[in-house]
């Protein structure tokens, strides 16, 4: 799974790591009190220009919001079947 994230930067540690996956759409900084800042872009890899557009979600209860997105995948499967392609 750590070929995932690579370290972008590595700030003391202890209070936060700042990574990037390697292909370079997705940023996250993850802090030392289980907080994310999780970011996503759709069309160019990071370094971002000014004009382009990102999704970014600041994220303290990560276990939670995997479990809702699970639970909403496995909704969508049952509902759409095969003609859900959100894997």
């Amino acid at each position: 799974m750590t070929e995932m994230w690579e370290v972008e930067e590595d700030h003391a540690a202890a209070l936060w790591m700042k990574f990037q996956d390697p292909e370079g759409y997705y940023r996250a900084i993850v802090k030392w009190d289980g907080c994310t800042e999780f970011y996503h872009s759709w069309e160019a890899t990071w370094p971002l220009d000014d004009d382009v557009d990102y999704d970014h979600f600041h994220i303290c209860k990560i276990d939670d919001l995997i479990a809702r997105l699970q639970t909403l995948k496995e909704i969508a499967m049952k509902h759409f079947g095969d003609a859900w392609h959100g894997d």
